[in-house]
């Protein structure tokens, strides 16, 4: 739960100054969600692309930590599809048709396809269902792993086929919905080219959940959801894992001092031992040195030089005193 959540706040956009957050759901209007957002937020910023990093309502979890009471103080709203509908359109924008390149590579490679591989709808479904369900790439994962649904009840969740009601939410706060779709698939109007008995019950069993939780049929002829949101919103779940995450990210510190201050310990106690070594070795060098100095001076060499130094050492009295 902690890991998917770490990973799983990165999926919220939120404005602080509407008091709202956004859930992001790819593949069910989130491109269309994030670019009025931000034009609402920071229009002069905007530069048409809206999952740039520098989107303004994206925020670090440390970020979140220090807004947390305010965070879920403010109304949060995400957008579902159907899923028949919606993971067609994943399949086809991101592997068949190609449209986007970097999720397609990538999913090659955690499968261990090859590149030039040719996948069909039901094996794409085949092989997602083999994956962990939150390991799956956001795109194909389930939408209540995407919207965050073990530990957020938003206030509003919007249904893509009825765009005019998300429409009417955000105008609530003073935001207008834009359409945002570059790469539209037209899957809603395609489901009868693609759905089998086999994939149909492929994608019953995958999202299970979504069609339970957001109010879609398991009916391939009735795509539009059949029941409305009308639950309270329920956060108390993020902000328990917030406070956890803070204190997690204060004993984190409290261990990189002690770290800190062990090492210096450490660097000091090396330092005092290395001075206690070369104290030692000045001293044996001095007592080796006071050992030969008075070796010399009981030498018979050094009694029969004695007239000779006293003589210099009267001499050279003489010179200093001239």
């Amino acid at each position: 739960m902690i890991n998917h959540l770490s990973k799983g706040v990165a999926s919220l956009c939120y404005i602080p100054g509407k008091r709202l957050c956004f859930v992001s759901n790819p593949k069910a209007g989130c491109s269309s969600i994030k670019e009025s957002l931000w034009l609402a937020e920071a229009p002069e910023t905007y530069d048409g692309a809206p999952h740039a990093p520098n989107a303004p309502f994206k925020v670090t979890l440390d970020g979140l930590l220090a807004d947390r009471e305010n965070l879920c103080g403010s109304s949060f709203f995400t957008v579902v599809r159907n899923p028949y509908v919606r993971i067609l359109s994943a399949y086809l924008e991101k592997i068949q048709d190609r449209y986007d390149h970097n999720v397609r590579l990538q999913f090659l490679a955690r499968y261990g396809l090859s590149k030039d591989r040719d996948v069909s709808f039901e094996d794409f479904l085949d092989i997602i269902a083999t994956d962990s369900p939150d390991q799956v790439d956001p795109h194909f994962a389930s939408q209540h792993i995407n919207t965050l649904s073990s530990v957020i009840t938003p206030a509003f969740v919007g249904h893509l086929e009825r765009f005019d009601r998300v429409a009417e939410f955000l105008s609530a706060f003073g935001i207008a919905l834009r359409r945002h779709a570059p790469h539209a698939t037209g899957a809603h109007d395609r489901v009868s080219q693609f759905f089998t008995r086999t994939t149909l019950s492929s994608v019953e069993k995958l999202y299970e959940q979504d069609f339970e939780l957001f109010g879609y049929e398991r009916d391939i002829n009735r795509l539009a959801p059949i029941a409305d949101w009308t639950r309270q919103q329920d956060v108390s779940k993020l902000h328990s894992f917030l406070v956890e995450a803070e204190l997690r990210n204060e004993n984190r510190d409290l261990r990189k001092s002690r770290d800190n201050l062990l090492r210096a310990r450490d660097d000091l106690l090396k330092e005092r031992d290395s001075l206690q070594n070369e104290r030692n070795e000045y001293r044996q060098l001095a007592a080796r040195l006071n050992a030969q100095l008075s070796a010399t001076r009981a030498s018979t060499s050094w009694r029969i030089t004695a007239p000779l130094r006293a003589a210099a050492a009267l001499a050279k009295s003489s010179r200093e005193g001239d």
